[in-house]
């Protein structure tokens, strides 16, 4: 069984086919097998022998390819795709909405006419999601705590339900109180934007989303190890890059939520190593200068917004 999946990110897409392996089959008595053809050392001829080989076992066999339109071997992949065995899970996951239906995978994998598409988490897809996952995991709030949820969770749907799971243990009524306790501002997502703005230098979308945090009274010593801990991902990529190991194997090795390890992917191409390094040693002499009382926080992490745009 072939499925085109069309979704904003990677994570998305290897969430939505978990959700969809799981609905028929125990995902732990599964092979599952992950191609990414972005990658330069992608194993085509493995990928290749696994759609047109029958499995020795009994537990089913799952595949997911990650496609690349400018793949040299698109055409053996495809054809490989079209002699499958039906029993087969196999999914071709594209990032965003730009691919061409002529291109030989595509063209192959939509014969079956399997699609899934997953919307990016706009404010309304996201306020959505949410009212969707509260009567899912049958968790009754009013009007008022469901604009605070909208406004506390980020944008990663892993981080969604699991707070909404949360909510749905909890034994007592959920009154504001208990759902600010339960919940907090998630800055990590806002961290991430504004992580990819200093990586671009852009001074005017860096203090935005400075501003919007402040907005939502976050201390600027709570910043600071959420964007420590989004540089040192971003270095430890460079260096596991400068030691040539490929992106499925700095996931493995990193053990990072695939949403954060995407992004710290992308970060990179933003910037350079020791341009990570650097920033991370000006973020961490000015979180020392703030614990010893020689810098006020505000102006501290202003100043530093300033230089790393520079």
């Amino acid at each position: 069984m072939k499925t085109l999946v069309v979704a904003h990110s990677k994570s998305d897409i290897h969430d939505v086919i978990k959700k969809e392996v799981t609905k028929t089959i125990d995902p732990t008595h599964v092979d599952w097998f992950f191609y990414d053809l972005n990658e330069n050392d992608v194993d085509v001829d493995d990928l290749i022998h696994q759609c047109i080989s029958l499995s020795m076992f009994d537990m089913p066999r799952v595949i997911l390819i990650y496609f690349n339109a400018n793949h040299k071997r698109n055409k053996d992949v495809a054809e490989a795709l079209h002699y499958m065995d039906d029993a087969i899970l196999c999914f071709v996951g594209v990032e965003g909405k730009r691919f061409s239906t002529q291109d030989p995978i595509i063209s192959e994998i939509s014969q079956e006419k399997r699609r899934i598409d997953i919307e990016a988490l706009t404010p309304r897809v996201k306020s959505d999601l949410i009212l969707s996952l509260l009567k899912q995991y049958k968790v009754k709030l009013n009007p008022t705590h469901i604009e605070y949820l909208n406004t506390v969770l980020s944008n990663d749907r892993h981080q969604i339900e699991s707070e909404i799971n949360k909510l749905s243990l909890y034994p007592n009524e959920i009154t504001m109180n208990a759902l600010k306790a339960l919940i907090r501002p998630q800055m990590s997502d806002s961290v991430f934007e504004l992580s990819k703005a200093i990586m671009k230098k852009d001074l005017n979308q860096s203090f935005g989303l400075y501003q919007d945090l402040m907005l939502l009274k976050v201390d600027p010593v709570a910043i600071i190890p959420i964007l420590a801990w989004q540089l040192r991902l971003m270095l430890q990529i460079f260096e596991l890059k400068a030691h040539g190991m490929s992106v499925s194997s700095m996931n493995q090795v990193l053990n990072e939520n695939p949403y954060s390890f995407d992004k710290a992917l992308e970060y990179t191409r933003f910037t350079s190593h020791q341009s990570v390094r650097q920033l991370l040693m000006m973020l961490s002499q000015l979180d020392v200068n703030i614990k010893q009382g020689k810098q006020d926080k505000k102006i501290g992490f202003e100043r530093f917004l300033l230089e790393s745009v520079r």
